[in-house]
């Protein structure tokens, strides 16, 4: 068998000596399986693009993302200076920042108000369309 049994059974005193793991070979060990573990994760791991100073940005807080801008790289590495929309300046990792790929839309309070109008106008007739062309019919409850 392979392996020692803890009971108290009769043993050499070979047996009953405490051995030491040199440090060299325990750092050495330890080396090896950081670098394993290095090469399995960067498996999947890719490098994020850098962000230039003025890209318009999204940032974490309280589970939310807002926008901000970067202001520049910082001296740490991976991490920006930024300024959010209350004109804070925060310093973030890259891992959490995210590029804006367009500007947000904001519609004008016309065009909603108009759009409004229109469909509660469709609405008080018993059906109407919708974009797409599909027949809506209001049911019988709301015919009163």
């Amino acid at each position: 068998m392979g392996r020692r049994l803890r009971e108290l059974s009769p043993m050499t005193s070979r047996h009953l000596e405490p051995r030491t793991v040199p440090v060299s070979v325990a750092q050495q060990y330890m080396r090896e399986r950081r670098n394993q573990q290095k090469k399995y994760f960067d498996r999947g791991a890719r490098p994020l693009p850098p962000l230039q100073t003025g890209d318009k940005i999204y940032h974490r807080r309280d589970k939310n993302l807002e926008p901000a801008t970067v202001i520049k790289a910082s001296h740490k590495h991976r991490s920006y200076i930024i300024k959010d929309k209350k004109d804070d300046l925060l310093r973030r990792n890259r891992r959490f920042l995210y590029k804006a790929r367009f500007e947000p839309i904001i519609p004008h309070t016309e065009d909603v108000e108009r759009n409004d109008d229109a469909r509660s106008a469709s609405l008080e007739g018993s059906t109407y369309h919708t974009r797409s062309g599909r027949t809506i019919h209001a049911p019988q409850r709301f015919s009163e």
